[in-house]
């Protein structure tokens, strides 16, 4: 079964309808046979994860021996971006919804918040 966050199949189609930003892109979930595959491929140049320690470093050890370049945010540290106009009551509750909502998927819940511009403006 293919399992991916809602948000990153809408990035996806985002992706794809810019025809070939940045080559092809797949988002995959517990496809042990399809991640050793694409650590295999030849026509695989790079790849970016994102989940378990376990997971991201059999990732890393495959494809960097074979010189892919790999992006590996092992610990299952997802970031939100915040934006210098963003909604404070509105990003609050975003927040602490990816932060704690998870439904107990740790590599699902966000733990860094990266402030665009600053965050002087969040400090009350």
């Amino acid at each position: 079964m293919f399992m991916a966050p809602m948000v990153l199949h809408r990035i996806h189609a985002v992706l794809r309808a810019l025809s070939g930003f940045l080559g092809k892109q797949h988002f995959l979930a517990n496809l042990y046979d399809t991640v050793d595959y694409i650590c295999y491929d030849a026509d695989v140049k790079a790849i970016s994860f994102i989940g378990s320690d376990p997971a991201g470093l059999h990732i890393y050890a495959r494809a960097a021996a074979r010189g892919k370049r790999v992006q590996s945010n092992i610990g299952g540290k997802k970031h939100a971006i915040i934006m210098p106009d963003a909604s404070i009551d509105d990003t609050l509750n975003a927040l602490a919804a990816a932060g704690f909502g998870a439904a107990g998927k740790r590599c699902m819940a966000l733990s860094t918040a990266v402030f665009v511009g600053g965050s002087s403006a969040w400090y009350f």
